[in-house]
């Protein structure tokens, strides 16, 4: 029999929980801790609203990647969480091979919470380890630790997570060339499917802006972020993980297959403070 191609156009969901257990010293995105459970649970609701008023305008689309980001989405209760992933499959005709994206932080996981978003359909999880060395995260203001990192990625192994992405940080505090390197051996060796390598930008507003003339002091130079950067892209393309865009490394056929919709100008639909679209013609 020949096979069904659909013939509904492809389109991208992007969510954004802006809440997080605490502020990240580096961060300047649109995020912080929530007041109380019940703001939390009315954002939920919020955005299931705005999601609902679009089912109409989209039902031409089959969208075939859903990321949902933060903040910390894995920072709210698993209910909310649950009942956000059910009302995007709910409002919006998903892929049957879609990937379905989520960031998380590793002090805010459990195995069955992640047991039971892979089961709903989550199939692709991003953690924000930044680094492998705690006194450089407690130098970030990150609330985790390597070991809660190492017991959170061996959780979504077992939770049925295929594909996992591990975000790092060069150029912060205390780093050096040989301490990154430590880094990026540490994870390689796990076998994530995806990395990414930002590079700390100290951003008006932050902590590390307000305190920098302390800051600096702990920093590499220019010419060592640089190399930092060059070392990372060798030693990863040595382990088998190319650059497909400035930050991005994947093994091959695991690219980050929303993020590339950003590159290539395709259209997606964005709910919740600080998220945007490019649907029908317009961005807003």
């Amino acid at each position: 029999m020949p096979m069904l191609v659909s013939d509904k156009k492809r389109l991208g969901i992007y969510i954004h929980i802006p809440f997080c257990l605490s502020k990240c010293a580096y961060c300047d995105f649109n995020s912080g801790p929530a007041p109380d459970a019940a703001c939390i649970t009315r954002y939920v609701n919020a955005l299931i609203a705005h999601m609902e008023r679009y089912r109409a305008g989209a039902k031409m689309y089959e969208p075939n990647t859903v990321f949902i980001g933060g903040g910390t989405p894995t920072s709210i209760p698993m209910e909310e969480l649950v009942r956000l992933v059910k009302a995007v499959k709910h409002n919006f005709r998903l892929t049957k091979n879609v990937e379905f994206s989520m960031e998380a932080n590793p002090a805010t996981v459990e195995y069955e919470g992640l047991r039971r978003l892979n089961r709903l359909g989550v199939n692709r999880i991003s953690f924000g380890l930044q680094s492998a060395h705690d006194n450089e995260l407690a130098a970030l203001g990150r609330k985790h630790t390597r070991k809660d990192f190492a017991r959170s990625f061996k959780m979504a192994r077992s939770a049925g997570f295929e594909n996992i992405n591990v975000d790092l940080m060069f150029g912060i505090p205390y780093q050096s060339m040989q301490s990154l390197l430590h880094t990026l051996r540490y994870v390689a060796r796990l076998g994530p499917e995806h990395i990414s390598l930002y590079d700390l930008k100290i951003e008006p507003g932050t902590k590390f802006y307000q305190n920098y003339d302390e800051i600096k002091l702990l920093l590499p130079d220019e010419d060592t972020e640089a190399d930092m950067y060059l070392q990372a892209i060798e030693y990863l393309r040595e382990m088998g993980y190319f650059q497909y865009e400035i930050s991005n490394f994947a093994r091959p056929g695991r690219m980050c297959m929303h993020n590339l919709k950003y590159w290539n100008c395709e259209e997606y639909l964005g709910f919740g403070v600080s998220a945007h679209s490019y649907f029908n013609g317009s961005r807003f």
